[in-house]
């Protein structure tokens, strides 16, 4: 929708020793648009701070690591008036997605579900790598929160 910057609400990465679904999704979002970080400690630690923040990074959208961070960047939003509001994307897809009418990334559960399985039948048969690192497709499901008809930078 012509974004060119975006904030990414994520938790913290807490450990080296890995890297996280957060930070994988930083990573991707990256090849798209610039992206500002902002690290939280769960959905009670979205507040205006988040908001300004993006504000003053020139984001002109919200990406959140999952639903439940959108949720709540989607109820801070709701005290504002509409030409100030931010589109949000959330992760996951689930029954609150849908109800909240969140723009989110839907992933494959199904065949994440599958590939793990497989994984770990191979680890049990010695016939895998425990590093076997399988890549799957997330789909992109819009509903409301994109603001679609709001042209970005236009707040």
């Amino acid at each position: 929708l012509g974004h060119r910057t975006a904030l990414f609400v994520h938790e913290p990465q807490r450990s080296p020793a890995y890297v996280s679904a957060g930070m994988l999704r930083i990573e991707g979002l990256q090849r798209h648009v610039g992206v500002v970080s902002a690290a939280v400690d769960g959905p009670s630690g979205i507040d205006q701070r988040i908001l300004r923040a993006a504000r003053d990074a020139g984001a002109t959208a919200i990406v959140a690591n999952h639903d439940r961070f959108a949720a709540a960047l989607l109820d801070l939003q709701r005290a504002r008036p509409e030409g100030e509001r931010m589109p949000v994307i959330g992760y996951d897809d689930g029954e609150l997605a849908e109800g909240l009418g969140l723009t989110t990334v839907r992933q494959p559960f199904e065949e994440s579900g599958r590939a793990a399985l497989e994984l770990a039948l191979g680890l049990v048969s010695g016939t895998s790598l425990s590093r076997d690192t399988v890549r799957l497709a997330p789909t992109l499901v819009e509903r409301a929160s994109s603001l679609r008809g709001v042209t970005p930078g236009r707040r």
